[in-house]
């Protein structure tokens, strides 16, 4: 549970209003405004964001649910400041770092095929079914180490 509560204080210290100077710096304001439209199709079109909240909702989820002592209204403001919306310009000066305009183009036009289209329709199913093999194989390999460590006389 801890790397997941971790991963929602970094989130919100890059979503704060104090921290979000830092993070507004890196973002660059020579974008050409047509790329920039295209990259937030680009992620429109691939649920980018969508997909983000979802995995801040569900770590949010897993905190409510262990720490049932915090009171609702606590949890609203922190889904609040979660809100991927806010990371936005961030995340298209990124792909504007990584990728060509031409780039865009061509995964706008991926993504408009079929072949495209159903990437992101089965995405979340994969994405979700992944997840939770990867949860039950730590698990495994978690349970192994510890029985590994009781043979060799370690307590744990």
């Amino acid at each position: 549970m801890r790397p997941a509560f971790g991963t929602l204080i970094l989130l919100c210290t890059l979503l704060n209003p104090a921290t979000a100077g830092a993070a507004d710096d890196t973002v660059p304001s020579d974008i050409p405004p047509q790329k920039e439209a295209d990259i937030q199709k680009l992620l429109a079109m691939t649920d980018s964001l969508d997909m983000g909240q979802q995995v801040v909702d569900q770590l949010l989820a897993i905190q409510q649910s262990a720490q049932s002592a915090v009171p609702q209204e606590v949890w609203d403001e922190i889904r609040a400041e979660l809100d991927m919306t806010r990371i936005q310009p961030v995340i298209v000066a990124i792909w504007d770092r990584h990728f060509s305009h031409d780039d865009i183009r061509g995964l706008i036009e991926f993504y408009e095929s079929p072949l495209g289209r159903k990437l992101v329709e089965t995405q979340p199913a994969v994405m979700q079914e992944s997840m939770a093999a990867g949860e039950l194989w730590a698990r495994q390999v978690l349970q192994r180490i510890q029985e590994k460590l009781a043979r060799k006389g370690y307590a744990t």
